[in-house]
């Protein structure tokens, strides 16, 4: 059976994570020891607004500490005979016994930064998840704008990444995402934000037939580079909430 046509494949998504899923909740909701804090993505679920005045001056974890946490666990895979040494494989979600199927996210820095999220999605659907992901390194055949020493490793990265892919038909779901505000080489007589848009979809093109479905996730929130200062400083003198001191912005980090 030929595959559907590209753009039939792709699926926009965001993964939105039930404060159930994080034993958190609303003040309207509760245990028999008492109401869940409300608190994270309970504070923000439509539909259920709950505030909590205790936690209108605290941060967790503080700014200065948030460098220090953990990514999501991911572990290791042993390299396959032959596999390009620029591709490193880890595995979240359920063990490979109990899986009810395997999906693969694939991406940049900022693809790795949903693997927290999809961590939660793949444990609740029973899923094993495979992070083909490499820093700096979008999954496009576009040429990124990155130091010159990083740019054949990262094109041999994303050609190791179908190679994978191919070896494993079982894998017939990806995820993609990407930072929004990398930049790329211009090809002739054509926009940056074409040439983005041609390699994104090359790259998704040569996927094996094996993967019959690809999730585009939105570039994940950035912040720029002054609000963890900000932020401190808010909570010294005990301001109202990092929005009302004026800690937002639409600068975006560089990472």
């Amino acid at each position: 059976m030929r595959r559907p046509a590209l753009p039939a494949r792709l699926a926009l998504a965001v993964l939105v994570i039930a404060p159930a899923a994080l034993g958190l909740g609303g003040t309207t909701s509760g245990t028999a020891a008492g109401p869940l804090p409300c608190l994270g993505a309970a504070a923000r679920a439509p539909g259920r607004p709950c505030t909590n005045p205790a936690l209108r001056t605290v941060v967790t974890p503080a700014p200065e500490d948030a460098l220090l946490v953990p990514d999501a666990p991911c572990v290791p895979a042993a390299p396959e005979p032959g596999q390009d040494a620029n591709l490193e494989v880890c595995a979240f979600g359920e063990p490979a016994g109990r899986a009810r199927r395997t999906v693969a996210l694939l991406g940049d820095s900022h693809a790795s930064h949903w693997r927290a999220a999809l961590a939660v999605a793949a444990r609740t659907a029973g899923w094993r998840g495979l992070s083909l992901t490499k820093s700096s390194c979008p999954f496009s055949t576009a040429d990124a704008r990155i130091a010159v020493e990083a740019r054949e490793p990262c094109r041999r990265h994303n050609v190791a990444v179908v190679a994978f892919l191919a070896r494993h038909p079982e894998i017939a779901a990806v995820f993609v995402s990407a930072h929004a505000g990398a930049r790329v080489f211009t090809q002739p007589g054509r926009s940056h934000l074409a040439t983005k848009v041609v390699g994104y979809r090359g790259a998704w093109a040569a996927l094996p037939a094996s993967v019959r479905r690809i999730v585009v996730l939105r570039d994940v929130p950035v912040h720029p580079l002054r609000t963890t200062p900000c932020v401190e400083a808010a909570l010294a003198r005990h301001a109202d909430g990092v929005v009302r001191s004026g800690c937002t912005g639409t600068s975006r980090s560089t990472t």
